[in-house]
């Protein structure tokens, strides 16, 4: 018998077959090197900025993290990635060269919006022009004759929802701010999205944050 995400990815691989699907979007478990998701055969692969995270599994350094997300490299599979720490880069150029793998680290694509509310956040518009490279390379392969306009990827940023991910509730006199947040780095980003939205009033709801991190000085 399979294990529990060895059996998912069982189930999902037949059910995209089964319901013809054109483009399916795996994300690794907690690592990548050893990952089910590596019996693909990727069109592009993608790495978001990295931070510690499970380390107990994957390793105490930044090191450790990017040997094992560069695990989803495939040989002549052209790979992007978000801007990285200069450890965290490096060795993910190493795997790349290892494998052969055209690697690319994206920056902020100049063609999104500076008024759309949903690429607020900075981390936001960060992951925005990432996707925006992947699905420009999917694009390239799958749909040659076609690709995204800019009216495209305007829609796209305006249907995007993700409840609970820089989420804002007003609530009458109360706001609400609820993110997901689950390591130092992803929390230091709601911090400062918090800090930055509530700037204007000046009024600081309660706001609980582990690991004894503080909001910072928003200027």
């Amino acid at each position: 018998m399979p294990g529990c995400f060895q059996l998912f990815m069982l189930m999902s691989v037949h059910t995209f077959a089964k319901e013809r699907v054109d483009a399916a979007i795996y994300e690794t478990h907690s690592g990548g090197e050893y990952c089910t998701t590596n019996i693909l055969k990727p069109t592009v692969t993608g790495i978001t900025t990295l931070g510690l995270d499970h380390t107990e599994v994957l390793g105490p350094l930044i090191e450790n993290i990017a040997w094992h997300k560069g695990g989803i490299f495939k040989q002549g599979i052209p790979a992007f990635s978000s801007p990285q720490t200069p450890a965290a880069a490096e060795v993910l150029q190493q795997r790349a060269d290892e494998k052969g793998v055209p690697l690319k680290f994206t920056g902020l694509d100049a063609t999104l919006s500076m008024e759309a509310l949903a690429l607020e956040p900075e981390v936001q518009r960060v992951n925005a022009s990432l996707a925006l490279a992947l699905t420009n390379e999917f694009l390239k392969v799958k749909a040659p004759n076609g690709g995204l306009t800019s009216q495209d990827v305007v829609r796209g940023i305006e249907q995007y929802s993700w409840p609970g991910r820089f989420h804002r509730i007003v609530d009458g006199s109360r706001q609400w701010f609820l993110d997901i947040a689950h390591n130092e780095l992803s929390l230091k980003k709601a911090a400062h999205w918090f800090a930055k939205t509530t700037l204007a009033t000046q009024r600081y709801p309660h706001l609980y944050l582990p690991y004894g991190l503080e909001i910072p000085n928003i200027k």
